[in-house]
């Protein structure tokens, strides 16, 4: 159910950052344990596939943002003037609507950011190249916050035959890595269980985009190879990485979280 939900709700509101960063609320203020985050955590990534989708089917991007405004104006004169569970229902929704215009904002404000990835030369298609170029990816999307963003960058690249397949690819996975860093951002000077959830959000990406990287050339093979399909292909790369990443850690949620409970244990308050 936490998978589903983190997919559903990422794919809804078109963020994995505001899909984390609510989730580590909810365990810091101990509504989730580290163990369900997990779930949500693995579901948000795969939601992060929809935009790609939505906009080589529908050719638009749906996003929530613009009506946040008046969600929290609504919700906040609920918060004030409403009693009971009903004032603390109003709180939540305009928590939420604060996070999708601090995320928007960010966005905004970093959006001559996104002229970072151009036309210009890229790494070699080399193991170094690919490597900087996963590094590459996760930079852009560490600066403008949004890995939707630099997916849509990527295509562009390669629809545009200013990088093939496998470089653009390279960009994809970084861009997956990259989205870690609001979580951990999110979680400094939170609970042990918010730092927990933050370093297993860090370890399924990063283990899953090492893993799509070694596996690249081999995934080239099996996937449209007309140059004209290469932004289908990219979508449909993203989502199988993504996709399967999430299934193979799903069984292995219990010893994920032994693992990040060993790696930042439980420390007495002061």
């Amino acid at each position: 159910p936490g998978f589903l939900a983190g997919a559903g709700v990422t794919a809804l509101i078109q963020s994995s950052s505001a899909t984390m960063v609510m989730t580590l609320g909810f365990v810091g203020a101990g509504f989730l344990s580290l163990g369900q985050s997990l779930g949500i955590i693995l579901g948000a990534n795969v939601g992060t596939t929809f935009p790609g989708w939505a906009v080589m089917l529908l050719g638009v991007k749906i996003s929530l943002g613009a009506v946040a405004f008046p969600v929290l104006f609504l919700a906040a004169m609920v918060r004030i003037l409403g009693r009971g569970w009903v004032a603390r229902l109003g709180g939540v929704v305009a928590g939420l609507a604060l996070v999708l215009i601090g995320i928007d904002l960010m966005k905004d404000g970093m959006g001559g950011a996104q002229g970072l990835l151009g036309p210009g030369p890229l790494p070699a298609d080399s193991l170094s190249g690919r490597l900087l170029l996963l590094a590459l990816g996760a930079g852009v999307t560490l600066v403008t916050q949004s890995s939707s963003a630099g997916v849509a960058m990527a295509i562009m690249l390669l629809a545009g035959g200013h990088a093939g397949f496998t470089p653009a690819a390279a960009l994809v996975v970084g861009m997956s890595v990259g989205t870690t860093f609001t979580g951990i951002l999110a979680s400094l000077g939170g609970t042990t269980d918010m730092r927990r959830a933050a370093l297993a959000h860090l370890v399924f990406n990063l283990t899953q985009g090492l893993v799509a990287l070694a596996l690249l050339d081999l995934i080239a093979r099996v996937l449209p190879d007309d140059p004209g399909d290469g932004p289908l292909a990219l979508v449909m790369f993203h989502t199988a990485f993504t996709l399967a990443g999430a299934l193979v850690f799903l069984p292995f949620l219990p010893r994920v979280a032994a693992l990040v409970e060993r790696l930042i244990p439980e420390r007495p308050s002061a």
